[in-house]
Parts: structure tokens; sequence; C-alpha cells
């Protein structure tokens, strides 16, 4: 092997790459999807219902979500993670075959302010919410089942570097929207969500072993997994360094969308904005998942990067506070956004190597799923009473800084505790 590739990734088997690439494509479809179904569905309800809503449909889509990880926590007892994985991304799928349907029959829906166009609006936002965490969570439970620590320190650059290339193509479609359309849009992305559970079928037959942790655990509560997570500190802790920077994260998405709203006139002109941001995103993150982060990890380790993280989004922050501008806050997000996916989305899924299954999916989905609308629920509730934009920058930016204070000691203890149950070989139950 090349002594660079040594350097940049660690001693890769032929095996394990072969199982990486087959992960890093199933991730580039989910990935891709997402980055569809994101901008187009922020499009449509500022279309059809209106920005002074938006904060309320955050919540909405929190509540929503509630119910439907407690579902999901009855599925993960029924069904082994690869019927799982076929099962939510069929229904998915369907979901977003639907409004793309709607869309075709009423093509100038984004034009109408009738109690049916609100009400698509309403149900593309909140299902379109639900569906990308839904899915994150559940491809990255599915990763971090599939292989150990030290496997995962070499193959989750490779993987997220794959699948960034998804993220790059989902936008590139995105800034073609006038030329392709959005229901055409949308076609793609739900036949992109089933290709990716074409890719799990094909990493089940290859690598068969990766049923050895599919022991079915006994039937459960529809909210065993938050049970699971208030038992244990060391679960309470990833939680919140997980939840602290999304809140920081959606009060400057907040800001952002607002200024492009104001900026852009029509839906078409958004979306394209906001494919050209994820574009900026992918190839940021892109370039440091190839470059950096199995290196990082290796060299440094987790614990390094939970304390260094928010040091970087507080440097963030003050410059978007002293040159406060829509690019500003672009540049500030992409930064923010890019080392999110090369670096602490890996971290925030290692962190869970040493768990069991059952804390793998069920209390995973409630820090990824939850953990994520409780983030946007939080930040909305404090963008709907910050609604004026100078307020917002200000205010937003002193408790963002007062989360960060919260945010240093609790993430020295969980890379602390992470290091004790690997070193001591412990699988936390």
């Amino acid at each position: 092997m090349p002594r660079i590739i040594r350097f940049l990734w660690g001693d890769i088997s032929k095996t394990e790459l072969k199982k990486f690439a087959i992960l890093s494509l199933a991730l580039l479809c989910i990935i891709g999807a997402c980055e569809i179904i994101r901008p187009v569905k922020d499009a449509i309800f500022l279309a059809t219902a209106g920005k002074t809503l938006l904060p309320y449909a955050k919540i909405a889509s929190l509540i929503t979500l509630i119910v439907l990880l407690m579902l999901y926590a009855k599925l993960v007892d029924w069904l082994e993670k690869h019927s799982l994985v076929y099962f939510l991304n069929s229904i998915i799928s369907l979901f977003i075959f639907g409004v793309a349907t709607i869309l075709i029959q009423f093509p100038n829906i984004h034009t109408q302010h009738s109690f049916a166009a609100k009400v698509t609006g309403w149900i593309t936002f909140i299902g379109g919410e639900c569906s990308i965490v839904l899915l994150f969570t559940l491809y990255w439970s599915f990763l971090a089942s599939s292989m150990d620590t030290t496997t995962a320190k070499k193959g989750y650059p490779l993987i997220i570097a794959g699948a960034r290339i998804g993220s790059i193509v989902g936008p590139i479609m995105i800034l073609n929207v006038m030329k392709i359309g959005i229901e055409n849009l949308l076609f793609i992305a739900g036949t992109s969500i089933l290709g990716a559970a074409v890719f799990i079928k094909i990493f089940a037959a290859v690598f068969p072993h990766s049923h050895e942790k599919e022991i079915q655990s006994k039937a459960t509560g529809a909210i065993e997994g938050l049970s699971l997570l208030f038992k244990h500190p060391y679960l309470i802790g990833i939680f919140l360094v997980s939840v602290l920077p999304d809140i920081i994260g959606e009060i400057l998405h907040f800001s952002m969308l607002f200024l492009a709203e104001s900026h852009f006139q029509t839906p078409d002109k958004i979306i394209a904005f906001l494919g050209v941001y994820g574009i900026v995103v992918s190839c940021m993150s892109l370039f440091l998942s190839l470059l950096g982060t199995s290196f990082f990890l290796r060299r440094w380790g987790l614990a390094t990067w939970l304390l260094l993280y928010p040091l970087i989004i507080s440097a963030i922050i003050l410059y978007i506070w002293l040159f406060y501008s829509l690019w500003a806050v672009v540049f500030g997000m992409a930064l923010l956004k890019s080392l999110g996916y090369a670096l602490d989305q890996p971290c925030r899924d290692i962190m869970f190597i040493p768990t069991s299954r059952d804390i793998m999916f069920k209390s995973r989905g409630w820090v990824g799923a939850f953990g994520a609308r409780f983030a946007r629920g939080i930040s909305a509730g404090f963008v709907a009473f910050f609604s004026n934009l100078g307020n917002l920058i200000v205010c937003g930016s002193l408790a963002s800084f007062c989360l960060i204070g919260l945010w240093i000691p609790i993430a020295r203890y969980v890379g602390k505790t992470n290091n004790k149950l690997v070193e001591e070989g412990k699988i936390l139950e």
C-alpha cells in the first residue's frame, strides 16, 4: 500500500476497502436524496405557508418525530437491521413520490394561498424533516453496528468522503431545478432512497458476518431507547454534545434563510441559492474527509476533537458577529457544517460503538433524530421570540457563547469515558 495512503487512512485491507465502498455508496444515495429534499421542502413551505410560520413548523416536526420514534423503537424489536432499512426506505420513498405526484397534478400550487396549498406545504415540510432525520439515524446506526472502533477510525472518513459526492450531485441537480422541475427532483430523490436499500442488500450478501450483532432483544416498550438514554450519564453526555452544536447551527441557519428570503424573491431562486451553498459545504467536507479525518482521529483521537470543536465554533460566531451579512453567515455556516460532516459526525457515531444493540439503534435514534429535532425546536422558539434579524444575531451570539461554556466540560467527560470503555473492552448495556 502506498505510503501516502497509510499516512492518511492507515493500513486498509482489500476486504475492508470493499466493505467501506459498499457502505459509502449506500450513504451516497441517502445524502444525495436528502440534499434534494431539504431545500425543496423549505422552498415549498415558504411559498405556500410563509416565513413567519417556519419556526412553528419546526416545532410541529419535533412533536411528530416523537411519535415516529416510538414506532421506530418497536420496528427495531420486530425487524433485523437489514430488514429495517428495506422497510423504512420503502415507506419514505412512497411519501416522496406522493408529494411529487401532487406537484404534477397542481403545478401552480406554490402561487396559491388556498387552504389545500398550505396543508401541502405543512405536510411536505414536516414529512421531509422527519424523513431526513430518520434516514440519517438509521444509516449511521447501521454503520456503527457494522464495525469496531479501530475499523471505524479508518473506514468512516472514506465512507463519508464517498458519500460527500452524493451531497455534491444533489445540489448540482438543485441548481438545475428550472430545467428538471421540482416534481422530477423529488422522483429522483425517492429512487435514490430505494437505491440505498439495494446497496445494503448487496452488503448483507457479501458480508454475512455483519449479522453477528443481529441477536434479537426481548420486546420492549416504545420509549425503551429514551429509558436507556437517561440510565447512563455517558449517553446523556453524548446527547448534549450532539444537541448543543445543532442548536447553535440552527440559529445561524434561520438567519441565513431569512436573509436569503429577502435577497431572493422566488422559490426557484431560493432553491438554487441553497444548492450552491450545499455544493460549497460538500466540497469542503469532502476535502477534509479525504485529507484530515482519519489522520486526526488516529493521531489525536476522539476526545481531542470533542474539546476542539466548541472552540472553533466560538471563532465562527465571533466572525459572523463582527461581519454580519448574508455572505458572512454563508461562510460561517459552510465551515461549521463541513467540519460537522467530516469530523463531528464520525465522532458522534464512534461514541456509540462500545454500546449494546438496543442503545446503538434505539437510544441512538433519540440522540440523532429527537436530538436534532429538539435542537431545531429550541432554536425555532428562540428565533420566534427574537424575530428581528438585528436582535437575532446579537442575542443568538450571546446565547451560543453560553451554550459553549456548558458544552466544553461535558465534552471532556464524554471523551474520557469513551477512552475508558474502549481501553477496557467494555460494552455499555
